[in-house]
């Protein structure tokens, strides 16, 4: 183009993509159209300002505010475990499904053949609440990304796996200004990311067990994050890698490694894409870029409208059999899913009948909230091991998600020590009390309790 001319329609309608990372006072904002995006850290304040007009925003919801989960179905028919896919969610969750953004967004087969499908699901609220606070920055995102995906997606473009590392442990961690997140896989293949404080290391010992078993052989840490490369950070990574030591890695430009995932996946949507912003949140803005757009779009508008009006007859003619054949459908697909006879009951109370059906056969789905966290037999036969090795007489075991509590006899007391180190190994706080007045020489009894650290 010429100096002094006029950019041409194709230009002006051209549209750019941004995705933003907020840190602290300050935003990481990534911007392009096409080839080279451009990367700016601009003032909290200013940010609106930084947005081209025409831009198509992108951010992210940390894990903290959502679920993300992977789900077992009964099925091998894809077909099949996408009409229960829904219920099995419902059953997990701890608050309705219909009071929630979802959906799924991969699957895969399992060892013995069924498909399983990766969930994820936000309540309106948080929803409501992220684009609220979004506003307060003058941004209005088209999509409201997953944090732990985009970090996930982008490490495998900037930091690929190698063929000898497809099956080895692999953990993406982002060190934020005012949040942190941890996001666990195997070679390509995401497993799930948590929000998590680096600061505390027992928590995150957790995470990677039930993620990766016992052993962690061969495992790469990749860094992103405003905190990362800064010296004083140092300390807290060494103390985190020390959880399992393996290859160690730090993205170029970490500050903006997040706002480059975002705006990659909005610019070229991909695998894992993910958008909250959906059902009754769906961005619905129309694409007005000028005011010849918005006269063109009128235009349109009424000529549709006048086609509409002239075939008003044939429209509900036609609407009529539709819903007819929709109703069908549903009481159909409503009688297969439950597997119940409905009668003549249509509309909410075939439905209830239905959503009354599938919760008495959620037993057999339990499981499914088996597998999602680790199992509390792995921490039972470590500490049954430890107390045999110790010669220690056991009176009881009291074992929960939140809390435990084993009584016993010992010999000396510093029979003890093997099973308190094995309790804060496994990431709990231990309490170890002795009854007073026993005498030296006799069986000593203890109690061993535990609550989850923070």
């Amino acid at each position: 183009m010429s100096p002094g001319s006029r950019p041409s329609i194709m230009q002006t309608k051209r549209t750019a993509f941004t995705g933003i990372d907020i840190q602290g006072h300050q935003a990481v904002v990534v911007t392009g159209s096409s080839g080279t995006a451009a990367t700016r850290v601009v003032p909290l304040d200013n940010l609106g300002a930084a947005i081209p007009v025409d831009a198509r925003v992108s951010v992210a919801m940390p894990p903290l505010d959502c679920v993300c989960r992977w789900l077992t179905t009964p099925f091998t028919s894809s077909s099949k475990a996408r009409k229960v896919l829904p219920t099995i969610l419902d059953i997990q969750l701890p608050f309705p499904l219909e009071a929630c953004v979802y959906d799924f967004v991969a699957d895969r087969k399992s060892d013995e053949g069924h498909v399983e499908a990766l969930a994820l699901a936000a309540r309106h609220r948080a929803v409501a609440g992220a684009l609220a606070q979004w506003e307060t920055h003058t941004v209005n995102p088209a999509v409201l990304d997953h944090e732990g995906l985009a970090l996930w997606s982008q490490s495998l473009v900037e930091q690929p796996v190698s063929a000898t590392q497809s099956a080895h442990p692999r953990i993406v961690v982002y060190a934020g200004s005012d949040r942190s997140c941890i996001v666990l896989g195997r070679g390509e293949a995401f497993i799930n990311s948590h929000s998590c404080m680096l600061e505390q290391p027992a928590p995150l010992t957790r995470l990677l067990r039930a993620a990766f078993g016992e052993s962690m052989q061969d495992l790469t840490w990749i860094w992103c994050g405003p905190h990362v490369g800064q010296a004083e950070f140092d300390e807290t990574r060494e103390a985190v890698e020390a959880i399992a030591p393996g290859g160690s890695a730090v993205v170029d430009q970490p500050h903006a490694f997040l706002a480059r995932a975002l705006y990659a996946r909005i610019a070229r949507p991909g695998r894992l894409a993910c958008n909250f912003r959906s059902g009754v949140f769906a961005d619905v803005r129309k694409d007005a870029r000028s005011s010849q757009a918005d006269s063109r779009m009128a235009i349109v508008m009424g000529v549709m409208g006048l086609l509409f009006w002239a075939q008003a007859g044939w429209s509900l003619h036609l609407a009529s059999q539709a819903r007819q054949g929709a109703r069908t459908q549903f009481m159909a697909l409503i009688s297969r899913a439950s597997d119940q006879p409905l009668g003549a009951a249509q509309g909410e109370q075939a439905l209830s009948i239905a959503r009354a059906s599938l919760k008495q056969d959620a037993a057999s789905f339990q499981p499914v909230a088996y597998a999602v966290e680790p199992s509390l037999t792995i921490a039972l036969h470590r500490l049954i091991f430890e107390s045999e090795a110790a010669s220690l007489k056991i009176h009881e075991f009291r074992l929960s998600r939140t809390e435990w509590v084993l009584n016993g006899e010992a010999e000396q007391r510093d029979a003890c020590d093997r099973l308190v180190e094995a309790t804060q190994t496994l990431g709990y706080k231990t309490i170890l009390t002795w009854p007073s007045g026993v005498a030296e020489g006799t069986p000593q009894p203890f109690v061993l309790s535990t609550e989850v650290g923070p």
